[in-house]
């Protein structure tokens, strides 16, 4: 399994600083992924402009089941942020039905996880620069995911002002490993608000317009004497969060919905608008639908939510960029991955297939075509033409 990086070579593990126990075992379990060669990458962890804090980069996996595995490591460190984006040429097609699917890893901390991780389809004019506004101490806030609005001042009493802050024509669906519940009088400035609407979904996934001045709601208090903080008669803001298609297990305070140390799947059903007058499409998400152990297609919990399409896409070309992006605090931290299962724009049809001879076993797993017969040392890799990109997936043969 590889993810194209766009020209970048693969990294041998560091094992990081947050729980190097964990992130061996991530790295020693990683899924099969996405199969294409460096010309034919669809997702780069590149950046273009030195401004970018992105550290995603593609490492080695170390499964023998997958002996070419490659995953994208989004966080190991503390107070990190990272981005993975699709290249030009590999954008989402909103105007026409769409699938995508992936596997996710969000480190085994639970109490102390975070911050996560969060899909977005965007059209901010930065492309694979972008990035929400940077906090005093020149970092993306954690609570953000490296898409939301930066709430880093306390004076900031507009809800337009501060939708400017966040990633621009942005729509995203989080996957919040820590609730951010700071509230009343100690709780501007320090940036741990946005989930007071949500408060007892400690781990939850749901999503929203990033650069909307509705997504977010106001909370103001009067400051406090012998604080350091403003006088009494001065006014300090913080914000909320709305969460739409919230999906969480329904326990109270749980901990380890997202965060339980194994591999989870979700897919990403994208339905266009019906008619050429109507703005909006629909995205359904579709969480823990399958099994990391056996592959084996699970129910999983869904969501589908109305996208207004206007938002993300204002100038109407049809096309937003889609990826990921993830953060850490200094207090929420975990090692988080993406493996890439099946990228957007696979139209399904007529195919034509080529064979490629991978190293690996060779036995055929359940839910696989049947395959020729080959060598009895060498599995088989079917690469299909299938839109305007050559994509594949590596078969787990014998």
């Amino acid at each position: 399994m590889a993810v194209g990086t766009g020209g970048m070579t693969a990294q041998a593990a560091d094992m990081g600083t947050i729980n190097p126990a964990d992130y061996k075992k991530a790295l020693e379990t990683a899924p099969l992924g996405i199969v294409m060669n460096q010309d034919d990458s669809v997702v780069t962890t590149e950046k273009t402009n030195n401004d970018n804090k992105s550290r995603a980069e593609v490492v080695n996996g170390n499964n023998p089941d997958t002996p070419e595995a490659q995953v994208v490591s989004m966080t190991r460190h503390i107070s990190e942020y990272a981005s993975v984006w699709s290249k030009r040429g590999s954008e989402f097609n909103l105007n026409e039905p769409q699938t995508a699917s992936m596997w996710l890893y969000f480190g085994n901390q639970r109490g102390k996880s975070g911050e996560g991780m969060a899909f977005s389809l965007h059209n901010d004019s930065r492309g694979i620069n972008a990035m929400p506004e940077l906090d005093e101490y020149g970092s993306v806030p954690g609570e953000g995911l490296g898409i939301w609005a930066s709430d880093v001042d306390r004076y900031q009493s507009k809800l337009t002002e501060l939708a400017k802050t966040a990633m621009q024509n942005a729509w995203a669906v989080e996957f919040d490993t820590h609730a951010n519940v700071e509230k009343g009088k100690y709780a501007a400035q320090k940036v741990s608000s946005f989930d007071v609407l949500v408060s007892k979904h400690i781990e939850h996934i749901a999503s929203n317009y990033a650069a909307k001045p509705e997504t977010y709601e106001r909370y103001k208090d009067s400051g406090w004497f012998g604080s350091g903080h403003t006088p009494a008669n001065n006014m300090n803001y913080y914000y909320g969060m709305l969460h739409q298609g919230l999906i969480d297990d329904g326990i109270r305070g749980q901990t380890k919905f997202l965060s339980n140390g194994e591999w989870r799947h979700v897919t990403f059903k994208w339905q266009p608008a019906n008619h050429e007058n109507n703005s909006y499409g629909q995205m359904t998400y579709i969480f823990d639908d399958k099994d990391p152990k056996t592959g084996e297609k699970l129910t999983g919990q869904q969501q589908t939510v109305d996208v207004n399409v206007n938002l993300i896409d204002p100038d109407r070309t049809g096309k937003a960029r889609w990826g990921f992006t993830g953060t850490t605090s200094s207090g929420q931290a975990s090692n988080q991955f993406v493996v890439f299962e099946k990228t957007p724009d696979l139209i399904d049809g007529k195919t034509t297939t080529t064979l490629k001879i991978l190293r690996g076993r060779r036995k055929l797993r359940r839910g696989m075509k049947s395959l020729p017969r080959i060598s009895s040392s060498y599995p088989i890799s079917s690469t299909i033409k299938m839109g305007s990109k050559l994509t594949g997936r590596i078969f787990k043969a014998t």
